[in-house]
């Protein structure tokens, strides 16, 4: 570290005492002057030489604030030690001890850079009182050097692109993030004026945005505006600037702040976004356009099957019937056929009923898909449903034994609007399926309860085989079964009807079962406005 340095730091950051050198061939007058000022030992730490080489080799050790120098050193002048003294400690105060009063000579000594004088006889108030001068001098030194030190830090450390113009746009100072996007040395730069130099991009227009903008500060005004530049790798980059100016007291614009940051990056993400909402745009419109497409292909190719399946009932029914009045021809005629003929003509009978029975069902579906089905809605009580359903299939209960428990009762009189025929034609297939699929001895259960004031749930449930749950997606589905070993219940479509049938009366459906434990299937229904009220 070399010596300015040191003592520079050391003015900033120490609380030591003053450092006194006191330089005197006159070996009584020093030791005069370092008992005088040691009498002030927690303000002062003092070293004396007698001789002018001696004065150096001290000052680099002891790096002192003030030298006190006596005019005469043997054969040399003390006012030729003042110069190298300030080459080694910049801030050092000297101060000439001195028997001559000429104006010349205080001249000269002043150009030398003495910066004041003790005549003898020294007087110790006299001696005291300049040397309290230098230190508060050099406390006011110590604070400037600290708000220097502050404002280097801040400058040249920051990371955005600062400047210190004049008032006519030249440049005074500029900090190391500037300078490296630049990619020049700072002295290339001093003096300079701002639009002139060599960042700007070449294309008239930033040079001339700063020229109006240095223009306008001015006048007093702040300004903002984005420049592009091309910095030391020859890279675009876009600075948001912000130029202010630094106003005395009177008015006047005495300095000029730039103060940038690079807002490339920014720029981009922000164009990046915009880019990737319009492509976001562009890709949902065309996947709502795919899912319409789609949505209309679903609807004609479902409209096909529906008019496909309504022909092919219709179609199917005429050789059907035709089956079935030939049968019953023959079985009027017995006395003609054996025994074992009568058998084969009566399992076709019942095999042409059954597949009578399919054909309605697939007549049935169809219609519900088609947009000609329309439904009767009316106000009805439900329980008038149920007990149909129930007395309908009171036989089946008997057969396998199964115990009713209809606990409609704790809601009596609640009034549904509904499609009667629809609706019955749902309970039945609920209530088939929860006897046939049900144990010898089992039981079926009815409950209901009001949802929200708005809808009627009833719920069906038996004791018998129970769904897989890996079967729980089939079994709205048409020409699908859920209970694979069940090969009775034709094509699979019963459930499917009931599901349609309930949409169209906007109600609903649904089930949960456990395998081996049975099944409950609901269905809900809208209650009449009147009875809701």
């Amino acid at each position: 570290m070399n010596t300015l340095k040191y003592n520079i730091d050391r003015i900033a950051h120490s609380d030591e005492p003053m450092r006194i050198l006191i330089v005197d061939d006159d070996l009584d007058m020093l030791m005069s002057l370092k008992d005088l000022l040691e009498l002030e030992e927690d303000k002062y730490i003092i070293e004396t030489v007698s001789n002018f080489d001696d004065a150096l080799l001290c000052a680099d050790s002891f790096k002192p604030d003030i030298a006190i120098l006596d005019i005469k050193l043997g054969t040399k002048n003390g006012i030729d030690l003042v110069k190298p003294l300030k080459q080694k400690i910049e801030h050092i105060a000297c101060i000439m001890i001195t028997a001559y009063r000429g104006t010349e000579y205080t001249i000269n000594a002043l150009r030398a850079g003495v910066d004041d004088f003790i005549y003898k006889p020294v007087e110790p108030e006299h001696l005291m009182a300049t040397i309290d001068r230098f230190q508060k001098t050099q406390n006011l030194l110590r604070e400037k050097i600290i708000s220097d030190q502050r404002f280097r830090a801040l400058f040249d450390q920051s990371h955005e692109f600062l400047f210190i113009l004049d008032p006519t746009g030249k440049i005074i100072n500029v900090n190391n993030t500037a300078l490296d996007s630049i990619g020049i040395k700072k002295e290339q730069l001093l003096d300079r004026h701002f639009f002139d130099i060599e960042w700007w991009k070449d294309d008239g227009k930033n040079k001339q945005k700063v020229s109006d903008s240095i223009h306008k500060v001015l006048n007093n005004e702040k300004t903002r505006v984005e420049l592009i530049v091309n910095d030391s790798l020859n890279q675009e980059c876009i600075i948001d600037f912000s130029i202010k100016p630094v106003i005395d007291n009177n008015n006047n614009t005495i300095m000029i702040i730039p103060e940038g940051r690079d807002i490339t990056q920014n720029v981009k993400n922000e164009l990046e976004i915009i880019d990737l909402n319009k492509n976001l745009e562009k890709r949902i419109a065309e996947r709502t356009q795919e899912l319409e497409n789609s949505r209309d292909e679903a609807i004609q190719a479902n409209s096909a099957k529906d008019i496909f399946l309504s022909q092919m009932s219709h179609e199917l029914r005429t050789p059907m019937n035709a089956i079935l009045g030939f049968t019953q021809i023959l079985e009027l005629d017995k006395d003609l056929l054996q025994e074992e003929q009568i058998g084969h003509i009566q399992q076709i009978h019942h095999a042409a009923d059954h597949l009578m029975l399919l054909i309605d069902r697939i007549l049935h579906l169809s219609q519900l898909g088609s947009t000609k089905y329309a439904i009767t809605l009316t106000d009805f009580d439900i329980n008038f449903s149920i007990e149909h359903a129930i007395s309908s299939l009171a036989p089946l209960l008997s057969d396998k034994h199964i115990a009713l428990h209809n606990n409609m009762e704790k809601l009596s009189g609640i009034i549904v609007t509904a499609d009667i025929e629809a609706l019955q034609s749902v309970l039945l297939k609920i209530f088939s399926n929860a006897i046939k699929y049900n144990h010898i001895n089992g039981s079926v259960t009815i409950n209901s309860e009001l949802i929200n004031k708005d809808f009627l749930k009833i719920s069906i449930t038996d004791t018998g085989v129970g769904i897989a749950e890996d079967k729980f997606e089939h079994v709205f589905k048409p020409f699908e079964q859920a209970n694979e070993n069940d090969f009775s219940s034709g094509m699979g479509i019963g459930l499917t009807i009931c599901k349609k049938a309930m949409d169209a009366m906007s109600g609903d459906i649904g089930f949960s079962s456990k395998i081996g434990e049975g099944s409950t299937f609901w269905i809900t229904l809208p209650l009449a406005k009147d009875f809701q009220e």
